[in-house]
């Protein structure tokens, strides 16, 4: 009788560990939208601003910012990408300067740059 006790104890625990296994199915939808989405609508004031803050605006600012381009405002960022330098740089393309130049932005990023200049560099 210990022996049935004690297999049904270690069965419940084993079953009730299989539970969690599957926390996709148990929870459809969670972490379809991550920072690095694309399918949703990349916006200036939570993707893009974001990205400019952490890895332009300590160059890209100020009276006197690298090679001259200021990336402090939307109309500053938009005027790069109407030029297509932004685009140029990010992706190192063209002769252009590798931006950020001490390393290549994150894959991620550079796709919502990418699908941010693609639907018309918005200011949303």
């Amino acid at each position: 009788m210990k022996n049935l006790i004690f297999l049904f104890a270690v069965c419940s625990l084993v079953m009730a560990g299989c539970y969690y296994d599957k926390t996709d199915e148990l929870n459809p939808g969670v972490g379809l939208f991550t920072p690095c989405d694309t399918t949703h609508p990349v916006k200036y004031s939570t993707h893009i601003l974001y990205i400019v803050n952490n890895y332009c605006y300590s160059c890209h600012q100020g009276t006197n910012p690298s090679s001259g381009y200021h990336l402090d405002s939307y109309q500053a960022i938009f005027t790069q990408v109407q030029a297509g330098s932004l685009y140029n740089d990010i992706h190192n393309l063209h002769g252009a300067h590798q931006m950020p130049p001490s390393f290549v932005l994150d894959s991620c990023y550079m796709k919502q740059f990418d699908s941010w200049i693609a639907n018309g560099a918005p200011n949303n």
